[in-house]
């Protein structure tokens, strides 16, 4: 959710991305009802993250590619590996593991659709070790294949015509 704010606060102000902050904006709202179905708590529940939740997470938004380990981030944090996942869980409503996939799915699912980059090379870029395993997930999340994502989107002929234009 974090990531599409940013995405939409960095669109929102250009005339030309009205369609593409609309997406964003639906993306938005249904990833805020999957997440306050998921935790069966409202939004308005959530407590700030300790100190090293915060670190592992800024570690992860900053490069998914490069993303700690639970192992690391435990190290990191001082603390053991399950004391580090129970609070991860607990705070955030999914594993480390998972949110650390879904954060990468969504980064690739942006670069999808302003990058013209193949789509292995994303995958390889957020992260993935396998593209083939990387279209699986993807398919799983989004339900389509990357391409189809690409070819589908409504605004992605608008973010290749701009890039023509300058």
């Amino acid at each position: 959710i974090d990531f599409l704010c940013d995405w939409l606060c960095a669109i929102s102000t250009l005339p030309d991305r009205v369609r593409e902050a609309h997406q964003v904006t639906t993306l938005i709202l249904v990833a805020l009802m999957a997440a306050s179905s998921t935790v069966g708590t409202s939004i308005h529940s959530v407590r700030p993250h300790p100190l090293p939740l915060r670190d592992a997470l800024r570690r992860i938004h900053a490069d998914p590619r490069t993303a700690p380990t639970v192992s690391e981030a435990a190290r990191t944090a001082r603390v053991t590996d399950a004391h580090f996942s129970r609070t991860f869980k607990a705070r955030i409503g999914i594993g480390y593991a998972a949110y650390v996939q879904i954060h990468r799915l969504n980064v690739a699912a942006r670069q999808l659709l302003t990058e013209e980059a193949p789509v292995s090379q994303i995958a390889y870029g957020v992260g993935f070790s396998s593209a083939a395993y990387f279209s699986t997930l993807f398919a799983e999340r989004f339900g389509l294949s990357p391409s189809e994502f690409r070819q589908r989107a409504p605004f992605t002929a608008l973010a290749s015509q701009d890039g023509e234009r300058e």
